[in-house]
This record gives C-alpha cells, sequence and structure tokens, in this order.
C-alpha cells in the first residue's frame, strides 16, 4: 500500500518540519493547529522553499482534515502530550529536534504491528538514513514502547553530556589546557577509544576547535543561554529518572546529569554566591 496522502495535527517546529519532509517527498499534508497563523506561516514557508512536489492544506476542523484523507488514514499528532484519555495512536519516539524535523529524524515506533505495516513504508521514506542507506527507523515494541524507549534515550544522552562537561572541566580548569588542546583530545577518543565514534564527542572536538573570522575560539564568546532562574529543559531527563527511581535502577549518572541540568538554569544564584566568597570556588590547578 501507497501513501500519498496524510494528516498533520499540530504545526510548531517538529509537525512543521515533518509536513515540509513530507510534502519533498511528495506526500499531500493536511494540517490543522489550534493556532491558525501558525499554519499560514507553515505553507509560506513552503513556498518560500519552492517545494512543490508534495501539496500542504490548511483544515480548521478535523471533520475537514478526516475527510480529506482516504482510508486507511494515516495522522500525526504533533502536540505536547496531553491528559490521559483514550489510546488511539501508541506513539513514535522522533530523534534529532526540530532540525532533524525537517531534514529526516530517526524514528522508533511503538503499536500494533497490523498498523505499523501500514505506516512503515512512509516513516522508512522520511526518515534519516544510516551510511549504508538504511532507513533509522525500528518498531519498538507494543503500545508506547517506541516513546519509552526515545524517553530512556534522552536521559542517557543528558549523562554523556554531563560527562562530556565534566572531562572538559577538569582538563580546561585543573589541567589548564587550551581549547586546541582539549578538541584533539576529544578527536583521539573519537577515534581509537572506547568512545569511538561517538557522536557527542566529536562536535565537541568541533566546538572546541571552532574559530570566527578573526581567529578567536567561537567557545570563548559563548555565555550562558539561561540568564533567568528557570528550568526550560524538556520533561524527557525528569521522566527517565523518575522510571529509574521507580523501578529500582540505579543511574547515578542521569540523576546527577539532570540536577546539573537544572542548577544551570540558576545562574544569578551562582554568581551570587561565587561574589559573597570572593571567587575562591575556582578549582586548583594540578599542572
Amino acid at each position: 500500500m501507497t501513501i500519498t496522502k496524510v494528516g498533520m495535527i499540530g504545526a510548531g517546529s517538529m509537525g512543521g518540519g515533518m509536513s515540509l519532509l513530507l510534502a519533498e517527498n511528495g506526500i499531500s499534508v493536511s494540517i490543522q493547529d489550534p493556532s491558525t497563523s501558525t499554519v499560514d506561516s507553515l505553507i509560506q514557508s513552503a513556498k518560500g522553499q519552492n517545494i512543490t512536489s508534495g501539496t500542504l492544506s490548511k483544515h480548521t476542523e478535523y471533520k475537514t482534515l478526516c475527510d480529506s484523507l482516504s482510508s486507511p488514514k494515516v495522522i500525526f499528532f504533533s502536540l505536547p502530550h496531553g491528559t490521559v484519555g483514550d489510546t488511539v495512536v501508541e506513539g513514535c519516539g522522533v530523534s534529532g529536534g526540530y532540525q532533524a524535523a525537517r531534514r529526516g529524524p530517526s524514528m522508533c515506533p511503538g503499536g500494533q504491528e497490523k498498523a505499523l505495516e501500514i505506516v512503515l513504508p512512509l516513516l522508512e521514506k522520511m526518515s534519516a538514513k544510516a551510511g549504508d542507506g538504511t532507513p533509522c527507523v525500528a518498531r519498538i515494541g507494543e503500545g508506547g514502547a517506541g516513546h519509552y524507549v526515545k524517553m530512556i534515550h534522552n536521559g542517557i544522552e543528558h549523562g554523556m553530556m554531563s560527562a562530556i562537561s565534566e572531562a572538559w572541566t577538569f582538563m580546561n580548569k585543573h589541567l589548564g589546557m587550551g581549547y586546541d588542546e582539549i578538541g584533539k583530545v576529544f578527536e583521539k577518543w573519537s577515534a581509537e577509544s572506547e568512545l569511538k565514534n561517538t557522536f557527542l564527542v566529536k562536535i565537541g572536538a568541533d566546538i572546541c576547535e571552532q574559530k570566527d573570522k578573526s581567529g578567536n575560539h567561537v567557545l570563548a564568546d559563548v555565555q550562558d543561554k539561561v540568564v533567568q532562574d528557570i528550568d526550560g529543559s524538556e520533561g524527557t531527563g525528569i521522566w527517565s529518572n523518575t522510571q529509574a527511581t521507580s523501578l529500582h535502577v540505579p543511574a547515578p549518572t542521569l540523576s546527577t546529569a539532570h540536577y546539573l541540568r537544572i542548577v544551570s538554569a540558576y545562574r544569578g544564584h551562582r554568581q551570587h554566591v561565587n561574589e559573597a566568597f570572593h571567587d575562591s570556588f575556582k578549582p586548583p590547578k594540578l599542572r
């Protein structure tokens, strides 16, 4: 069965990006969003990108959106999680953020095998591809297994990023190593150690060595993005830690990483403490 038209409920950064990606692949997309201006902007964006392979159509009512689709109807829900209700769609974890939603995400659907047989060819068409061309899509299991795996994936990713940050801090603050020197260490780890081909380590090296037009390291000018006492991190880190605790699974790296993400939101507090103690929290040099 070839799917030529789908519905997309939610036209934000993820839903909008996937709509453009589907249209580029020749799929007609019927779109509905609580904000009609969001849909209008998406359609204008498609025109600006000369996307003509598929079509994007705006719907203000669910009925007209459903009527525009042939059976079996394939509808993507790209909305914030709501309250528990009837399970209509089991869920599909989408990895890579809004950039991947536009260019091709990794996807981990969960649900009934019969339903997935219908949509897997479409997901494989729009997904990211491995180096050998294999679609980055796999049926994870029954029910909401796809979203569950994506949640734990994010928790592990938080732990890895925190460990890399800790290694960077140790090399820079304690050993006095420069950005290029640290970048070379990360490159070596990514090339030949147990961390070989680790994406986060590789981009860590790139970030350390990146320079602007004047030859200055970009990293030296990067300020803490969080300038208010808020924690705008996504919920997957919280849920991963909650699951680990409730299932009695020891995951100290995940929990430590999450608390560090929270404390990073309190930039003002950190500055106040640092000033109160007269900058005495500077890490000691080890060489």
